[in-house]
This record gives structure tokens, C-alpha cells and sequence, in this order.
């Protein structure tokens, strides 16, 4: 299983709207994309940051090579969507494993 991390630090007076956005359109955007087959959502607790709050989105796949055929066409529209409604709000950092063993 391919797991593809996107931990977001959005800043708090978008959090409400970003939240939504994320669990309206942007996250089933994103399945819908056909490259991924399951996502989560979390909100990180501890450390809790008071300037800024910290998510975690997970996409699932089977593949490595359906996460790169994502890369190639899809994730730059679906990264413009979040820009184009939250520039200069939040910072984003990207991630792939692999899950050797679930326990």
C-alpha cells in the first residue's frame, strides 16, 4: 500500500472555511481522480501550536506508478484549487510511504 501524506499548517482565521473546503470538494476531488481508492483527515493535538493549526490528509493507493500518473495529471490542478482560495495562508508538506506491515 502507497500512502500519500499532505500535512497542511493553515493559518487560524481560514481554518473554518479551509476545513470545509477540504471536506467538501478538495479531498473527494481527489479520489475522484481515480489514482487513489481511500483518504483521512486528522487535526494534530499535541504539539498544539497556538499561531496555526496542523492537518494531516492521507490518500491510499495500491501502486506507486498510480501515485506518479497522479503527479503527471492531476495533482498540479489540484493544488492550484487550494492555492487559488488559501494563498499565503498555509504551508504544505508532501510525503509517500510505503506500509510494510499493519499490525
Amino acid at each position: 500500500m502507497i500512502i500519500y501524506s499532505v500535512t497542511i499548517h493553515i493559518q487560524k482565521d481560514v481554518e473554518t472555511e479551509w476545513l470545509q473546503f477540504m471536506q467538501e470538494k478538495h479531498i473527494q476531488e481527489v479520489i475522484n481522480t481515480g489514482y487513489f481508492t481511500d483518504a483521512a483527515i486528522r487535526r494534530v493535538l499535541v504539539p498544539l501550536e497556538t499561531s496555526y493549526s496542523t492537518y494531516n490528509m492521507e490518500y491510499v493507493t495500491d501502486h506507486i506508478e498510480k501515485y506518479d500518473a497522479y503527479l503527471k495529471n492531476a495533482a498540479t490542478n489540484m493544488q492550484k484549487d487550494v492555492m487559488n482560495r488559501f494563498a499565503g495562508k498555509f504551508t504544505a508538506d508532501r510525503k509517500v510511504y510505503e506500509e510494510i506491515e499493519r499490525l
